[in-house]
This record gives C-alpha cells, sequence and structure tokens, in this order.
C-alpha cells in the first residue's frame, strides 16, 4: 500500500480561475452592449451608455486576467494523506480546510465543479424534500444560483476544459468525472479533473481507505448559497456528529418559510 505521507496526492483546483466572476459579468456587459443600438459614432462618446458598459466590460476583464494570471502564480491544492485531506486556498488561510480521512464516506462524480467554493455542506433532505421545507427565499437564491452556474459553465468553464484536455490529450470523458468526496457530517470537497492519472490516483486512494464509490454522476452536486436568503444547515461545520435531521415544530416551519432561520 502506499505511503501517502511520503507521495502525497497532491492536485491544483483550476476551479479558482472562475470564482472571481469578473469574466462573467463583462461578457453579460458586452451582452447588453451587443444589443444596443451600437454604432461607430456613438460608440466614441463616452456619456454613451455603450461606451460606459464598454469601459465596465474593459475594467472587469482585466481584472479577471489579474486574478487567472495571481491563481496561476500561487495555486491552490488538495492533499491527499495518510490520515486526513486537506484543501489549501492560496489567496485566504482562513477558507483552508483540512479533514480526517477516516470520515470521509464516500465519493460520486459531478460535470459542474466551479462553484462559490470547492468545499461546502450537503442539506439534510434530498431535493424534493428541500423544496417541501425550505423558505421562499432559499428558493429564489437556489434558482439564481442555477442559472448563474449554468451560464457561467457554458459560456467560460466548459470551453476551458475541452481546450485543456484537448492541450493535454486527455479524454473528453473526464468533463463529467470532477470528483464529489462526501464526509459523514454531509461536509464535501469538490475535486475538479483535468488529466486521468488524478482521476486513478483518487480512485486508488478511496480503495485503500474503504471510500465507498457510487458510479453515479449529478450536473451540479450542490449550490451553496451566498445571498441574504441562506438556509442555515448549509453552513460548514467540521463536527461529525451532527448528523440528526432537527424535528419540525409550527413555529420552526413558519420562521423558515419567511427566511428568518
Amino acid at each position: 500500500m502506499r505511503d501517502y505521507d511520503k507521495e502525497p496526492i497532491k492536485i491544483i483546483d483550476r476551479a479558482v480561475y472562475f470564482q472571481a466572476n469578473s469574466l462573467f459579468i463583462a461578457l453579460i456587459s458586452f451582452y447588453a452592449l451587443y444589443r444596443s443600438d451600437t454604432t461607430a459614432i456613438n460608440l466614441l462618446k463616452f456619456n454613451n451608455k455603450d461606451s460606459f458598459l464598454l469601459l465596465i466590460a474593459a475594467v472587469l476583464f482585466i481584472a479577471q486576467i489579474q486574478w487567472y494570471v495571481k491563481c496561476r502564480r500561487k495555486i491552490s491544492y488538495f492533499e491527499f494523506f495518510n490520515d486526513k485531506i486537506s484543501y489549501e486556498f492560496a489567496h485566504d488561510s482562513e477558507r483552508n480546510k483540512c479533514i480526517d480521512a477516516s470520515n470521509a464516506d464516500k465519493i460520486n462524480f459531478c460535470i459542474v465543479s466551479e462553484l462559490i467554493d470547492s468545499f461546502g455542506r450537503f442539506h439534510y433532505f434530498t431535493s424534493y424534500e428541500l423544496y417541501k421545507k425550505s423558505s421562499i427565499g432559499v428558493h429564489i437564491g437556489k434558482l439564481a444560483l442555477f442559472l448563474y452556474y449554468t451560464i457561467n459553465f457554458i459560456l467560460l468553464v466548459l470551453p476551458f476544459k475541452i481546450f485543456m484536455l484537448i492541450k493535454n490529450k486527455e479524454p473528453l470523458s473526464l468533463l463529467n468525472k470532477n470528483v464529489v468526496i462526501k464526509f459523514k457530517n454531509r461536509n464535501y470537497f469538490l475535486i475538479n479533473i483535468y488529466s486521468k492519472r488524478e482521476l486513478d490516483e483518487i480512485l486508488w486512494y478511496c480503495k485503500d481507505k474503504n471510500i465507498a464509490i457510487e458510479q453515479k454522476t449529478n450536473f451540479i452536486p450542490h449550490w451553496q448559497n451566498f445571498t441574504y436568503f441562506t438556509d442555515k444547515n448549509e453552513i460548514w461545520s467540521d463536527d461529525f456528529s451532527d448528523t440528526q435531521i432537527p424535528k419540525d415544530t409550527f413555529k420552526r416551519k413558519l420562521r423558515r418559510f419567511f427566511s428568518l432561520d
């Protein structure tokens, strides 16, 4: 068996390239510019809304390029050791996570791995149960995030991934093999895969540690709320005893419906 303390698995987290959404906003700005009545003459008038949108888009585009360069110079990564799995975010140490490998429950796969963070927390409930039990505010937030991640994936992430896989002569089937590591307290790590070697190493690690491998692929494994309407059950927690679904009461249902909990 491989000694992962001497030879840890290290996987670069390229999802951080898309966690600064300036380029997404820039593309929307360009779209708004395209849809307006732009001419070569009024484009030169900076008091024109088209020129203003173009200026904003240019600034945001430059900001996104700077973020990309910053992420390339100082990488974020996952590391797998004998007794722990860690995530090191290069640009904010408070976002670093380290979890005991014995608490890993199972893994499956997903297509969209570029969320707001590369870690998060699954809800107590299934999607259908969540629909019935969550507040109207949470539903609005979830729908907005689903649209955001889907559009961002189609316009930015998918072309980048296809380019990288072709460039490195990797199979395009890896597009739906991003790894979701699920822990016993519903926390998860989300690892985007760009090579078959990375995927094979993770699968071998799971076999060595007796972590179940589910041959299941989701489109988006989970989308965290980062708006005002946040379900409190989505808060990250390192308490592995926190696995019980809280009991419902009329007061709790009422408060949750109006996004007070």
